[in-house]
Order: C-alpha cells, then sequence, then structure tokens
C-alpha cells in the first residue's frame, strides 16, 4: 500500500489503486474517503470489501431476500472500487460526507441503497450552499464551525407542529368540563 502514498493527483491514485485491487479486489476496512489533490481535483471513494451477489438487481441491500433459492447467494468475486460510489469533481463543486447517501436514488448498481440522507448531511449542505452564495471562500475556521453545527434539519422542521399540537392538547385539557 505504500506506492499509493507516492501518487500526486487523484487519477494517478486511482490509477493505482485499482492495480494493485485487480485481482483480488478491496480487502481493506469499509470507510469514506474523501480527497483533494494540489491540481484542484476533489474525489470521493466508498472503499468497503463487498462480494458480489449471484443476482444485481439494484436495492438488496433493503429488502429481505429468499434464502430458499440460490439466485441472491454471495459469488466469490469483490465488487471492484471503481464500481463502487465514487465521485470526481461533482459538478456542484464540492463534496460532504456525514454517512449520507453518495450515488443517485436510480444508480445502476446501488451498493449501499439503505443509506440516506442524514439530518446531518442535509444541514451541512444548507451551510455550504449558504455561503457559496454569500461569496465565501471557506477557512479551516468555518470547516469548524460546519462540524460543531447543532442545528438538526429535521427538528426545525417539525418543532413548530409539534409545538401546536403540544399547545391544543393543553387547551383542551385544561378546559372546565
Amino acid at each position: 500500500m505504500r506506492t499509493l502514498s507516492t501518487a500526486k493527483t487523484i487519477p494517478e491514485f486511482f490509477a493505482k489503486i485499482e492495480e494493485i485491487t485487480r485481482d483480488g479486489g478491496y480487502r481493506g476496512i469499509a470507510a469514506n474517503l474523501m480527497m483533494a489533490d494540489t491540481s484542484g481535483n476533489i474525489a470521493y471513494q466508498m472503499a468497503v470489501p463487498m462480494r458480489r451477489r449471484k443476482d444485481e438487481t439494484p436495492y438488496l441491500g433493503c429488502r429481505v431476500l429468499d434464502g430458499k433459492t440460490t439466485q441472491f447467494d454471495w459469488t466469490d468475486e469483490v465488487v471492484p472500487l471503481k464500481e463502487l460510489p465514487r465521485t470526481i469533481n461533482p459538478k456542484k463543486g464540492y463534496l460532504s460526507n456525514a454517512n449520507n447517501r453518495q450515488v443517485p436514488d436510480h444508480a445502476k448498481k446501488d451498493y449501499g441503497a439503505t443509506t440516506m440522507s442524514t439530518a446531518r448531511a442535509v444541514r451541512i449542505d444548507e451551510l455550504i450552499k449558504e455561503g457559496i452564495a454569500a461569496g465565501r471562500k471557506f477557512t479551516a475556521e468555518d470547516m469548524i464551525a460546519i462540524q460543531q453545527d447543532t442545528v438538526d434539519v429535521f427538528a426545525r422542521r417539525m418543532v413548530p407542529t409539534v409545538t401546536k399540537i403540544a399547545e391544543f392538547a393543553k387547551a383542551e385539557l385544561t378546559k372546565e368540563q
């Protein structure tokens, strides 16, 4: 693996890791890799040692499979890294990851289909978009502030409704009968 540390650019990194894992697939720890190089490239790679199933129907991870048939059995082949979720220089100009979904909803091979956008990921995206709209050039301090942000976007949406329900219930419960 020392070979990977000599890569100078993201495309070079991908070429080297694909060469290293070509014959046996990726056999390391499961990880979300976020990268940047001095040429201005950014990238994401899901790295997980995942065996291929006989039936490669998308969304296999989202449902119970029939164990009475061999149709859904694992094979000996490990899915190559180049087939796992990967993004290089996305159109939106940035990457973020908070254990959220990284592939489109209708990906041909949807490894990680059970993963959805987390409230944390939605909030990070929100903060980055706000900064871009304001013309901000992000600093290390901005990244620390994003990391320490405690706003829960799902709770922000729910609190007004829950508050109204609680106020209604309180009024109903305190009425004289």
